[in-house]
This record gives C-alpha cells, sequence and structure tokens, in this order.
C-alpha cells in the first residue's frame, strides 16, 4: 500500500498521493488533501476498487474455452472456407476429447508448450503442430479484441519454425525422363496431350495445383511470355478463390510452354473466358480425380522417383535457384510473402552440396 507523503507548500500543508499504476513508465496517479485521513481513505478507496476490478478480470477468464469457440464461429464463420471451419472442428474435437472441461484461463504459453512435445514425440509436422496451436489462439485472439475476456495470455506465442529439410522434388535428370515419358504418352493430336502441359505447366513455372486448375484461356499472355495467376480452384469448397498469398502474379511461359499452350488452346477451340484445363462440363478439374486418374500412374510407370503433385512445385523453385536465377525473381515467381520462404530451397540445394563432398572424391 502507499502512504501518503506530508510536503509544505505555498498554502500550507498537503498530504500527497503520488504512484504510477504498474510501475515506472505507466500511468501515474498524483492527488493532493488538505488532511492525512483524506489522503488514507482516498487510497483505501482506490485500491479497494482496482481489487474488484482484479477480480472480475480473473473471472471472465474462468468462462469455458468452449464458449469462447461458439461465439468465435457464430461472428467469424461465414468469413471461413469450408476446409478451414472442418479442419478447426477436428482439431477442437480432439482437443475437447481430451481437456472437456477446458478455460480460457487454462490457454497458456504452458498449455501451448505441453501439447506441442506431445505431438512432436508422436511424429507430427512442425506444421500439423502450429496448426492446432494456431487454432487454440485465434479463438483467445478473438475473445480478447471483441472485449469478451481482459487477459490475452497467449497473445505472443510464436509458433515452430516450420522449415522443411526433407522435401521431395526431382532433380533435372528425372525431370527430363518424366517429361519424356508422358510426351510420348500423350501424342501431340490426342484428347489427352492436355495431361502433359500440366506437367510441363507446373514444371517451368512452379504453381500450385489449385493455380492451375483456375487459369483462364485470358491469363495466357503470350506477347509477353507470361501468364498472369489470378486465382485458384479451391477442390474441397469446389470454388474459385483469390490466391494463397491474396495477390496476383505473372510468371514465365517459355518457348516450348507457350507452343503447347497455343495449340491446347486452338485445338479446343476455347474462349477468352474458359477454364484452360476443364471437365466435359466446362468446369475446372477436380484436382483428387487427376492425381488418382493420371499423375500417380504416370510417375510409377515413368519409373521417376515417387513423389506428390506439389512437389512438382518444389522441382520447379529448386531447379530456377540452381540455375542461379535472382531469389527476388524466385519469390516474385512461386509467390512467397516472405524471401525466407524462398531460401529454403537454397537450403535444400546446399544439403545436395554436403550429400557430394561425403560421396565423391577422385585422389
Amino acid at each position: 500500500m502507499y502512504l501518503p507523503k506530508k510536503i509544505k507548500t505555498k498554502t500550507g500543508i498537503r498530504w500527497e498521493v503520488n504512484f504510477h499504476i504498474n510501475g515506472r513508465g505507466s500511468k501515474r496517479i498524483r492527488r493532493r488533501f488538505e488532511k492525512k485521513d483524506d489522503a488514507l481513505n482516498f487510497l483505501k478507496e482506490y485500491f479497494s476498487d482496482q481489487d474488484s476490478l482484479s477480480d472480475a478480470d480473473d473471472l471472465d477468464l474462468d468462462k469455458s474455452f468452449y464458449a469462447e469457440v461458439d461465439y468465435w464461429f457464430s461472428v467469424k464463420g461465414d468469413e471461413l472456407s469450408s476446409s478451414y471451419k472442418a479442419r478447426v472442428l477436428g482439431i477442437l474435437a480432439q482437443i475437447k476429447e481430451s481437456y472437456p472441461k477446458l478455460k480460457v484461463s487454462d490457454i497458456t504459453p504452458l498449455f501451448l508448450t505441453r501439447i506441442r512435445k506431445v505431438m512432436l514425440s508422436q511424429g507430427a509436422s512442425a506444421a500439423t503442430v502450429n496448426r492446432w496451436t494456431s487454432a487454440l489462439t485465434a479463438i483467445i485472439n478473438f475473445s480478447f479484441k471483441s472485449n469478451r475476456i481482459s487477459k490475452n495470455l497467449v497473445a505472443n506465442y510464436k509458433l515452430l519454425n516450420e522449415f522443411r529439410d526433407d522435401i521431395n522434388y526431382w532433380e533435372e535428370s528425372e525431370v527430363k525422363k518424366f517429361l519424356a515419358f508422358t510426351r510420348s504418352k500423350y501424342e501431340i493430336d490426342s484428347k489427352e496431350r492436355w495431361i502433359y502441359v500440366v506437367y510441363l505447366l507446373a514444371l517451368n513455372t512452379g504453381l500450385r495445383a489449385g493455380e492451375i486448375w483456375g487459369l483462364k484461356v485470358r491469363d495466357i499472355n503470350l506477347s509477353r511470355n507470361l501468364i498472369n495467376v489470378e486465382r485458384q480452384f479451391l477442390h474441397r469448397d469446389r470454388k474459385l478463390s483469390a490466391t494463397k498469398g491474396k495477390k496476383s502474379r505473372r510468371v514465365p511461359c517459355n518457348q516450348l510452354l507457350k507452343d503447347e499452350l497455343l495449340q491446347l488452346i486452338e485445338m479446343n477451340e476455347f474462349s477468352r473466358n474458359d477454364f484452360l484445363f476443364r471437365n466435359e462440363n466446362g468446369n475446372p478439374i477436380f484436382h483428387y480425380n487427376f492425381r488418382s486418374r493420371h499423375f500417380l500412374s504416370d510417375v510409377k510407370e515413368s519409373g521417376a522417383k515417387r513423389i506428390r503433385f506439389h512437389d512438382l512445385r518444389h522441382t520447379a523453385l529448386t531447379l530456377m535457384v540452381s540455375k542461379n536465377i535472382n531469389l527476388n525473381i524466385v519469390q516474385a515467381i512461386a509467390g512467397h510473402a516472405d524471401i525466407k520462404t524462398t531460401m529454403k530451397y537454397v537450403h535444400l540445394l546446399a544439403n545436395d552440396i554436403e550429400n557430394v563432398s561425403n560421396q565423391f572424391a577422385i585422389s
């Protein structure tokens, strides 16, 4: 408790109350009273009120965390994609199974760290762990911003570094092997030639699957050898959306890719607003169907190392870096918001070089 200080002023003796609310640098309370009892009564009433407020603050942290979950979904639900909602609901269902009476006050850095350690010990990736902790912190952050709770105990909780050194990608020799196989399998005048064009496009531009399926004829800028990436097709939601980075960008279109795209457009008599790759109804290709019907078998038949379709993007970006293309340009092509994401492809190449030093020696 602060005590009033007796001071001498021009008008006589006064009793001064002078202190910072939360230590140095915070707001200062300063009052002067003619009588000591008045100063003491002020202090007593002031700190009594603060204790009440503190009790109220602690009380709102005793709320059920799942009540805040319901509030979050009721307000934010329409803004969330169905795939994201399904993922968060799955995470929350598992959390509730282990912690059925979870309170807001339980969501602390220590609690999140414990979850992180358990998941990592069970073999979960850093990305998976971050999805779990982000789901919890997003709800707490929203409740705090909405003034439903007075404290945000996880405001500065940091996510794990998601850098992976086990990203799969093809060496240039494997890329050439796969493209040679599919170029031969899907002959130039066949109706299935578009499948080869998809592979050629992915390996030359680093586009994500959804961005490929969202391309329209008008996005191909043949005069400038560029492709405009304006949208993506979300196969889970079956709808078009902005790109992952929420911004449009341009990727290169070399002569070989340009010739194949032009032939595809002319052969099918596509109009400017048609999807470049579409089903018989004119709608974008459903990625899971493409993967199961074509990609997996093509990789196996070609004899190339088994990778995911998304690894074609990793392959393209890794090859760009290996060809000494400026990292800022690779970043722009990839649509990475942070150059650190692009830098992981430099690290991948560095690991390969280190492996060569362990395997190759001439004496």
